[in-house]
């Protein structure tokens, strides 16, 4: 129960928590996607770095599946794609799949280094507010404002990226990548890119209901005001 006699400032305590950790795994990521991970690959070329990108569909020809059976047509069954998941090799010394792997990790990467570290800093703000008893302020409504736009254009941000993304490994699969008999790509490649706390959709639905409870908060400052002019 101690736990939530001080709600505010225990909040605050976490996000500030959460800011420190964004800053030490932006740092550790950098530092390990620029420099460990090329030089690890040069030095233990046995050893390998994967990481998944997203899904990746293939159409196959429609003869790659045919009924055995007497009792049907050889067509009556027939496979229209296949789905896995794409992982690539950080450490790869190709120059043109580790470029295209930069460019479409890295800004990604800092869209949520970046739309972290400023959500966590105003809900601190907030909180520490909340804590000292402000409630009803101008600075908490522009701290709640921030809140929305930031879920916002970072969901934004994300699926303009996510897009990019695709279209840049789409196009190197399409130009480098040999597929077997039968089989081609289908459509681009469907990137998972970070997105940080919540998903696209999720981010831009909050997004978008904490800036309309703007709106209501800016009520609420106003009967404050007329409260205390009353008073």
């Amino acid at each position: 129960m101690k736990l939530f006699t001080n709600l505010p400032g225990n909040l605050r305590a976490l996000f500030g928590f959460l800011r420190i950790l964004t800053l030490l795994t932006a740092f550790s990521w950098l530092t390990g996607a620029i420099f460990f991970s090329p030089l690890l690959g040069r030095w233990l070329p046995e050893r390998n770095f994967h990481i998944t990108l997203g899904d990746v569909a293939l159409k196959a020809s429609p003869d790659s599946i045919r009924l055995k059976a007497d009792t049907g047509n050889a067509d009556s069954l027939s496979l229209h794609d296949l789905r896995g998941s794409l992982r690539a090799n950080f450490s790869t010394r190709s120059e043109s799949l580790q470029a295209r792997l930069m460019m479409s990790i890295f800004p990604a990467a800092l869209v949520v280094i970046i739309t972290s570290y400023l959500l966590f800093t105003a809900l601190r703000n907030l909180c520490a507010h909340l804590e000292a008893g402000q409630v009803f302020t101008e600075e908490n409504l522009l701290l709640v404002r921030r809140v929305g736009l930031i879920l916002v254009v970072s969901s934004l941000a994300n699926a303009v990226l996510s897009v990019w993304a695709s279209f840049l490994m789409s196009t190197y699969l399409h130009a480098q990548a040999v597929l077997g008999n039968g089989l081609e790509f289908a459509g681009q490649v469907a990137f998972e890119l970070p997105t940080g706390p919540l998903s696209i959709q999720t981010g831009l639905i909050v997004g978008c209901l904490v800036l309309m409870l703007t709106a209501a908060f800016r009520q609420g400052m106003k009967l404050k005001t007329e409260n205390d002019l009353t008073v």
